[in-house]
């Protein structure tokens, strides 16, 4: 039992360090923003590419990595203007 538990969460760890690797060689920022078992949120920097672009490459990579489900997202204004107020303190 422990050792199925641990099987999944080393595949887990694997993968997701795979899938880090990779976005690092696309953009140049790559942040970790949350990271929860086999969940991660990511922010990517736009490096000039368009939002199709990364639905795109995702779709290109998520056999290799074995990824079921992924979203993207652009940061909403309201991030924009809670990050700059965050700067500001």
């Amino acid at each position: 039992m422990f050792t199925d538990e641990l099987i999944r969460w080393i595949f887990s760890e694997t993968k997701g360090a795979e899938i880090i690797q990779e976005l690092e060689m696309i953009f140049s920022t790559l942040q970790i923003i949350e990271h929860h078992g086999n969940n991660y949120k990511f922010k990517v920097s736009k490096d000039g590419h368009s939002i199709g672009y990364l639905f795109g490459y995702m779709e290109d990579i998520k056999t290799k990595f074995d990824v079921i489900e992924y979203s993207v997202s652009q940061t909403t204004l309201e991030q924009i203007f809670n990050n700059f107020a965050k700067e500001i303190e």
